[in-house]
């Protein structure tokens, strides 16, 4: 038998909630009061302190969506550029052993950044770990090799010549292979003698890549000039501006940002900005002009390496670049609430935040220096896989 009864309080309506009822009839013409008209009924629409709440939480979401998003894209990277920097290292060191099975590795080795280069309209290049070891000679040919093929795309070189620069890079110091490693690795400045020694090099360079009949007579050519300059003042031969390859020309400008950035001997390594501003006051003299503006578009005035101070005052390392938005870099930013290997890598852009200065190692407080280490050992890669 169902119970009737007129409820009088929210007592009551609590009481039936609690009763495990599956369905209660009401009878409206039984009631006291009029019923509630249906605009009154409604619900009332969420107040704008909820409304601006739950968008902080949304935005807040995407943030870490785009945060674990790009740090998935880095760390597959980083492992393409480690697994990169091992062939590299295969190939040199071929070279001496089987140059014919090298040549063929490192062209399909090149061909397939070049190919990626060539295929994305907006390179992304990121900031790379270089290998613990002695692999530094190696990280310094794939530097150098990215980043000709990348001046040579910008610079609107056809795509048979974008890959005859990654091949100069690649082999660019192939010589160093008979250079005696006292010399190499030796920490001071280098006696007459040594220097002499060192920059025959370019010559060794030529004689190793010979032995191979059909090494391309171009890439030949930068083995062999990379160190000449436009005034007259290199080595090997002391040529001029026009007698030295165009490929050569670009190839000495990459192969001279990485070795002012790595340091050499007894003079240490320099912020990139900085190694971009000296580039570009020597290039009316020994570096062709054209192709270091081309450089600085394709590196940015904040390249990978950078530290900055932004608008909002935060310290940050830039960590990325991206060619269609050069002033707006990623960048890992200082947070001592945050613990370093959470560090946040935030999108200027997208923050609405700008570069306010750059900034020298020497002038960070402690605690940012040893939160953001900075370094010289800077190398750079880009994605791969993405080409059409």
């Amino acid at each position: 038998m169902f119970s009737r009864f007129k409820i009088r309080s929210d007592d009551q309506v609590a009481l039936i909630q609690t009763l495990g009822l599956q369905a209660v009839t009401v009878y409206l013409d039984k009631s006291d009061a009029e019923p509630l008209p249906v605009q009154a009924m409604a619900t009332e629409p969420e107040t704008q302190p909820q409304v601006d709440k739950d968008a902080a939480f949304l935005e807040k979401e995407r943030k870490i969506e785009r945060q674990k998003a790009y740090m998935r894209e880095l760390h597959k990277v980083s492992q393409d550029f480690q697994r990169t920097v091992a062939n590299v290292k295969a190939v040199m060191q071929d070279m001496q052993r089987r140059p014919l099975t090298a040549l063929e590795d490192a062209e399909s080795l090149v061909n397939d950044i070049a190919e990626e280069i060539v295929s994305q309209a907006d390179v992304v290049l990121h900031l790379m770990n270089e290998p613990k070891g002695d692999d530094g000679f190696y990280c310094h040919s794939l530097n150098v090799s990215v980043m000709a093929m990348l001046v040579a795309k910008t610079a609107g070189m056809s795509q048979e010549e974008i890959k005859l620069c990654g091949l100069g890079g690649i082999f660019h110091d192939l010589g160093k292979l008979k250079v005696p490693t006292a010399i190499l690795r030796k920490t001071e400045a280098l006696s007459e003698a040594e220097f002499n020694f060192l920059k025959l090099h370019t010559q060794y360079g030529v004689e190793l890549a010979s032995r191979h009949g059909d090494f391309p007579a171009r890439v030949l050519n930068i083995v062999l000039q990379h160190h000449e300059r436009l005034d007259g003042s290199g080595y090997p031969k002391g040529l001029k501006k026009g007698e030295i390859d165009i490929l050569s020309q670009l190839v000495a400008v990459a192969n001279e940002y990485d070795n002012l950035c790595h340091g050499r001997r007894d003079r240490p390594g320099m912020p990139p900005h900085a190694v971009l501003a000296i580039l570009f006051r020597k290039g009316k003299d020994q570096f062709n002009q054209e192709l270091v503006q081309h450089f600085i578009r394709v590196l940015g005035v904040y390249p990978p390496g950078t530290l900055v101070q932004l608008s909002n005052d935060q310290y940050g390392l830039v960590m990325t670049v991206n060619a269609s938005r050069l002033l707006s870099p990623a960048v890992l930013v200082y947070d001592p609430a945050v613990p370093r290997d959470q560090a946040a890598i935030i999108d200027l852009e997208e923050e609405d935040l700008t570069v306010k200065a750059t900034v020298k190692a020497s002038a960070l407080p402690a605690a940012v220096f040893d939160y953001l280490k900075p370094r010289s050992d800077i190398s750079y890669f880009l994605p791969l896989g993405r080409k059409a």
